[in-house]
């Protein structure tokens, strides 16, 4: 059975632009082609759905565990519309949307299309690190991370102590400006990925939000990689 580092870095190389659609501001994988590319790319993969969580506003979260290689993680997502606004009162067809949602960026967390939500255009392996926007590829690799990663086997593990510099440092930029990564970031796993895809996606980037990219970059790999992609 593959170690949980195994999986995720396998699958994190696959390249599945081809099967993503542009809707409202976000990128979205097709679920049907993400489940078929898990179950062709590990050992043994399945899922269950828990209980729906209904607020007092009327809005709703779904959740899931998926089990990938014998290793299990949970996931949850709000039934949200195209512009991720939370949906009061959800229909059938909304709430069925959520939940393969869900179930698509839990195959994330396992490393499935996990660029994606990092906001970057291609997968590691592919060349550089671009983020989904119109900059060249110049302007849009981290050249610091190739210098900040060592090698062991077939792996590449980004290292500790770059990992707690960054954990120490004053976030440059953003609402969270001021504050350090450990404050703001460590224990949401969520945020750091929609910070990164919010800032990836940006077409021109001062040379503070270049920074922070870098930053959050360094957190989702670090965490995802070692931790079986939980932020903690």
């Amino acid at each position: 059975m593959n170690t949980f580092r195994e999986t995720f870095n396998k699958l994190s190389v696959l390249d599945v632009n081809e099967h993503t659609e542009q809707k409202g501001r976000f990128t979205y994988l097709s679920w049907t082609y993400a489940w078929k590319a898990l179950v062709e790319n590990t050992e043994t993969a399945g899922y269950i759905w828990q209980e729906d969580k209904v607020f007092a506003d009327g809005t709703m979260e779904v959740s899931c565990v998926l089990t990938v290689d014998g290793h299990s993680l949970p996931m949850w997502s709000a039934v949200t519309d195209y512009n991720n606004n939370a949906i009061p009162s959800p229909n059938a067809y909304e709430i069925n949307t959520a939940r393969m949602r869900c179930l698509v960026k839990s195959m994330a967390m396992f490393g499935l299309g996990h660029y994606i939500y990092a906001g970057e255009s291609f997968p590691e392996n592919t060349g550089t690190l671009a983020p989904a926007s119109d900059a060249s590829p110049s302007d849009d690799a981290d050249p610091t991370l190739g210098s900040q990663t060592i090698e062991n086997g077939s792996k590449t593990i980004l290292e500790e102590t770059t990992y707690k510099k960054v954990l120490k440092s004053i976030i440059p930029c953003g609402g969270s400006k001021g504050k350090t990564y450990q404050e703001t970031y460590v224990n949401d796993p969520e945020e750091v990925l929609k910070a990164g895809k919010r800032f990836g996606g940006l077409t021109t980037r001062t040379e503070d939000q270049s920074e922070h990219l870098t930053n959050l970059r360094i957190m989702a790999k670090h965490h995802m990689q070692n931790n079986n992609g939980v932020l903690a």
